[in-house]
């Protein structure tokens, strides 16, 4: 019995979503990062991957197409929890864009970064906070989507809450 109709009208199992979120991580990080945000374990501004409202919907629907049509939150509400968002944050996804790979899927390469970027916000190790099985699974997708970053010395200094969060473990 499928779990939900895509808008195409394809059956959704939960045996198929579960085995595409498996084999597509960037999608398990966003997921993981927006779900961590609602339960508290990041703040709630980290929902937003710091976007505006609607490029937010529009990023989950190409992400997520399985997904039911989302409604936005109220413009006001939606404002104010996005102005809560440290301007460090945006650095950090443009460092990581900057050495995004030119050929790469620049959708699934921002939605990355963004995750990545609120996951920091976390007090846990970033490849927990991210989502991630252990830190050389982050490695290996950071090192996928954005090639032209140093591996060596990959501290993000005092970006996050506690101050250094290394992907090192």
């Amino acid at each position: 019995m499928p779990l939900l109709l895509r808008p195409d009208g394809k059956p959704v199992t939960l045996q198929s979503y579960l085995a595409r979120m498996a084999s597509e991580p960037v999608e398990r990080v966003v997921m993981h990062v927006m779900r961590a945000a609602q339960q508290g374990d990041l703040p709630l501004y980290a929902w937003t991957l710091a976007l505006p409202q609607h490029r937010l919907l529009v990023l989950l629907r190409a992400l997520y197409p399985e997904l039911p049509v989302l409604q936005g939150l109220p413009v006001a509400a939606y404002r104010r929890l996005v102005a809560r968002v440290p301007p460090c944050r945006q650095a950090l996804v443009d460092h990581l864009l900057a050495h995004a790979d030119p050929d790469g899927d620049h959708l699934r390469q921002e939605a990355l970064a963004r995750a990545l970027a609120m996951a920091g916000m976390g007090e846990a190790e970033l490849w927990q906070d991210a989502g991630m099985p252990s830190p050389q699974a982050l490695q290996q997708l950071l090192k996928t989507h954005f090639p032209d970053l140093p591996a060596s010395g990959m501290v993000w200094g005092s970006i996050g809450q506690g101050g250094s969060v290394g992907l090192q473990g």
